[in-house]
């Protein structure tokens, strides 16, 4: 491999990583799990809080909880909610990033 084809292929590579990323941090931005009062049970007043506040951010309703896919959120959500489906589903989405949505499939990428 000469040196050009070293850097065509290095420039390549970058790119593909950034798209990578960009398709994780869309995932992130756009997924929500969208829950009642009820539904945080288990999980300390800091999160409940924090899921109250994106589900205003997101002008969601007055009672709804909003749980995205930003670590901050997703760890202690996880480690603290009582309802093991909504757990399932949450772990489910984050594990997927970047898989979300056909046209930021990052299978593509990776393949």
């Amino acid at each position: 491999v000469t040196k050009i084809e070293y850097a065509d292929i290095q420039a390549e590579l970058a790119s593909l990583e950034t798209k990578f990323m960009q398709n994780v941090l869309k995932d992130e931005e756009e997924w929500e799990l969208v829950l009642a009062e009820g539904d945080m049970e288990g999980c300390p007043s800091d999160v409940i809080a924090a899921a109250r506040q994106a589900a205003i951010d997101r002008k969601k309703g007055p009672g709804d909880h909003v749980i995205t896919l930003g670590r901050s959120m997703v760890e202690p959500f996880l480690s603290y909610a009582s309802r093991r489906d909504l757990r399932e589903k949450v772990f489910d989405a984050f594990s997927r990033r970047g898989e979300l949505s056909a046209e930021r499939d990052n299978s593509k990428i990776a393949v």
